[in-house]
C-alpha cells in the first residue's frame, strides 16, 4: 500500500497578542496565590491587626519590629514570585500560565536564545524595590500602546505564539 505523503505541519510565529499576555499572567497569578500566597497569609494575618481599628494600625506602625518584619515578609514573597517567572521562562522558555495559552517568551537576538540576564531584567517589574515599582504602571501602559511591555522592548526579548498550519 502507498503512503500518503501530506504536506508537513508548518509553524507560523507571531507575536503574541495584549488579550493573550494578560490572561496568560491571570492563570499565573491564581498559581502564585495558592502556591506562594496561601502560605504566607498565615504569617501576614499574625503580624496584621484583626480589625479594621484604627489605632491598631497606628500602634503597629509605631512598633518597628512589627514594621521590618511585615516589610521582609513582603519582600520574601515578592522575591518568590520573580523566581517563579524567571525559573520557568529560563528552564521552558513559558511560565504555566503561557503553557496554557500557547506563549513563548524569546530573545530578539543571538538566534532567539534567551540568557538569564534578559529573562531577571524582564521580570523585575515582580521586585516592590523603587524604581522596579514604577514599572507597574509603564509595562501594562506600553503593553496596551505598543503591544510589547517596557520591560521585554530593555531585555531585548518577545513573547510570541505559535500556530501550526
Amino acid at each position: 500500500m502507498d503512503k500518503l505523503e501530506l504536506p508537513k505541519k508548518r509553524k507560523i510565529v507571531a507575536d503574541a497578542s495584549p488579550i493573550k499576555r494578560i490572561l496568560a499572567f491571570i492563570i499565573d497569578l491564581f498559581i502564585i496565590e495558592f502556591v506562594i500566597g496561601s502560605p504566607f497569609s498565615g504569617a501576614i494575618s499574625g503580624i496584621m491587626p484583626n480589625s479594621t481599628n484604627l489605632s491598631e494600625y497606628r500602634s503597629m506602625a509605631a512598633n518597628p519590629s512589627l514594621s521590618d518584619r511585615f516589610y521582609w515578609l513582603f519582600l520574601a514573597m515578592f522575591f518568590l514570585i520573580f523566581l517563579y517567572f524567571v525559573v520557568f521562562e529560563a528552564k521552558l522558555h513559558q511560565t504555566p500560565g503561557k503553557m496554557i495559552m500557547k506563549l513563548y517568551v524569546r530573545g530578539i537576538q543571538k538566534k532567539n536564545t534567551l540568557s538569564i540576564w534578559q529573562i531577571c531584567l524582564r521580570n523585575l517589574i515582580f521586585l516592590p524595590i523603587f524604581p522596579f515599582i514604577l514599572l507597574w504602571v509603564v509595562d501594562p501602559i506600553f503593553l496596551l500602546v505598543k503591544k510589547q511591555r517596557f520591560s521585554d522592548i530593555l531585555a531585548k526579548t518577545k513573547v510570541i505564539e505559535v500556530y501550526s498550519v
